[in-house]
């Protein structure tokens, strides 16, 4: 979500991710299908991109599973992430 964001706000970061493919991603034959998918997703341009990565099917997992680094995110979004990610979430028991 944190990269969709940075995304629409703005697109250059779609860029760095373009480019972070082309480097890392397409020389390793064994990324070949995430990278063919990557390709068409850029190819759609910037909607298609941020809906790939929101969506929440076993086709958006994989999208999100495959794609390339859109650049480190800011230091203000890793500390919000960090802290979300070590609050425990509410007890459902019974719910």
């Amino acid at each position: 979500m944190e990269n969709a964001r940075r995304i629409a706000q703005d697109p250059a970061v779609l860029e760095a991710g373009r480019q972070h493919l082309a480097k890392f991603s397409v020389p390793d034959p064994y990324q070949r299908d995430g990278v063919a998918l990557w390709l068409r997703i850029f190819e759609n341009g910037l909607d298609e991109v941020i809906r790939c990565l929101l969506d929440r099917t076993p086709q958006g997992d994989y999208a999100r599973e495959t794609a390339p680094s859109f650049g480190a995110l800011p230091v203000r979004a890793r500390a919000r992430l960090a802290v979300a990610a070590s609050t425990p979430l509410p007890d459902m028991e019974g719910h």
